[in-house]
């Protein structure tokens, strides 16, 4: 059973908080190692990391590689710094990403995994949970997907049969991306996002990035010269505008983790119809067969367009915030950084570039792994940044005052956390500031 607690920060017992966003607030440097928690309905309090230090990771297996644990530490740094995004030290959260990918569940579990977006399914802002999300459907997915593809290719061989063809590709062009997108439904904490609408960015929004993306293609002059690269800013920038033309106007699905959501759909979609053409209609003009072409794109899909999207969808619904859409936010550098280092992976994905030494065929793998690395690293500091939007205007939303325990010592009055905070008319949008007042000192 999940406990509730409270952190006395030096004036007051500030909660009830469960114990992840606890962990979260000591891993992001938020709360010091001496600072005292206890259970609600309590007076035990202890510092936080003797409570922590019996439910974290086990002794040294976060240290077990130091080399590898610094090296990701870099590329995390480095990778926040390009994009503006702040490194915060909560490995602890990506760790925790997938503590439950494996867990067994019930019929009923599943069920309402994606009872989302309706009135009654959407939590109110200070019941949103805020720790390290544990998405576990999308893995069954890509399974089922990677199964069904090897299943309908030994059947396409042994039949010798077209009519085969067309689940051999829905399963591999479509289901794929399709479940990589199941990773951002489910780490869309809010759960204000319903899946008609993802279904809507999906198909409607793929439809529409591939549409621009003639238009640019026509418009601009850049693959005489850029080649296949040329697709990094051209395919990136369509594929924002369609996510923006359908998503802008919901104006309640402000939060940076909504974008995140869109963009993923929109991805997926155009993956999945790019791959599709791909195989039916240019496996002989790049000399591979309808099988290579498949394996080629569907394998490599969670990879590439999904990520690629969302992230930069993300950084613009951080930018738009709760404010009408205008072309000026496109020029907003928070928005461009990100856009910019995804059309960069996207061109270098393209290029004939390849890692020397080991052939070009293992080299071109290397570094569309290498490349995946990296986009997979800006989408966790995106799911961080989320988190921590949300958790903020958390702080800033008045709450109904519910009884505290009573804090060591001192004999300060118990508080929560809203009271440090409140905002115009109760109500709070993803941008809105937070206002803090200090209590006076005992």
């Amino acid at each position: 059973m999940n406990k509730s607690w409270y952190y006395f920060d030096g004036e007051k017992a500030v909660g009830p908080l469960s114990q992840d966003a606890l962990r979260q607030l000591r891993l992001g440097g938020i709360l010091a190692p001496n600072t005292l928690i206890t259970p609600e309905g309590t007076d035990d309090w202890k510092e936080i990391d003797t409570v922590l230090g019996t439910t974290g990771p086990p002794a040294g297996k976060a240290s077990a590689k130091p080399g590898a644990s610094s090296a990701i530490a870099r590329l995390t740094a480095g990778v926040g710094a390009i994009a503006g995004l702040e490194s915060r030290p909560e490995s602890g959260g990506f760790r925790e990403l997938f503590r439950d990918t494996f867990k067994k569940r019930t019929i009923e579990e599943m069920d309402s995994h994606f009872a989302v977006g309706s009135p009654e399914a959407i939590p109110p802002l200070q019941k949103i949970d805020t720790s390290w999300p544990a998405p576990w459907v999308f893995l069954r997915l890509i399974t089922f997907s990677i199964v069904g593809t090897l299943g309908f290719y030994w059947l396409l061989l042994r039949m010798k049969d077209s009519i085969v063809l067309p689940g051999w590709i829905f399963l591999g062009a479509f289901g794929i991306p399709f479940s990589v997108l199941m990773f951002f439904l489910e780490t869309n904490v809010a759960r204000n996002v319903s899946f008609y609408r993802v279904l809507k960015l999906f198909m409607l929004g793929g439809l529409l990035s591939l549409i621009a993306t003639a238009i640019l293609n026509e418009m601009t002059d850049l693959g005489s010269w850029m080649g296949a690269s040329s697709a990094g800013p051209i395919e990136e920038a369509a594929k924002v505008l369609a996510v923006i033309a359908f998503a802008a106007r919901w104006k309640d699905k402000r939060w940076s983790l909504n974008g995140l959501l869109f963009g993923a759909s929109v991805g997926a979609g155009f993956a999945a119809f790019e791959t599709a053409g791909y195989i039916l209609g240019r496996s002989s003009q790049y000399g591979m067969t309808f099988e290579s072409m498949m394996f080629n794109r569907a394998l490599w899909s969670p990879f590439c367009h999904v990520i690629w999207t969302a992230a930069a969808a993300a950084a613009f619904w951080k930018v738009m915030a709760d404010r009408d859409f205008s072309v000026g936010q496109l020029a907003d550098w928070r928005f461009l950084r990100v856009l910019l280092l995804v059309a960069g992976i996207h061109a270098v994905w393209n290029s004939p570039f390849s890692f020397p030494f080991v052939g070009p065929e293992w080299g071109g793998v290397l570094k569309r792994l290498s490349l995946g690395l990296i986009g997979w690293t800006l989408i966790l500091l995106l799911i961080q940044d989320g988190l921590s939007q949300i958790r903020l205007a958390q702080e800033a939303e008045p709450a109904i005052p519910e009884p505290g325990p009573p804090v060591p010592a001192s004999g300060v009055q118990s508080a929560t956390a809203a009271d440090a905070a409140t905002s115009e008319g109760g109500l709070l949008t993803p941008s809105a500031p937070v206002e803090t007042s200090t209590p006076s000192t005992p």
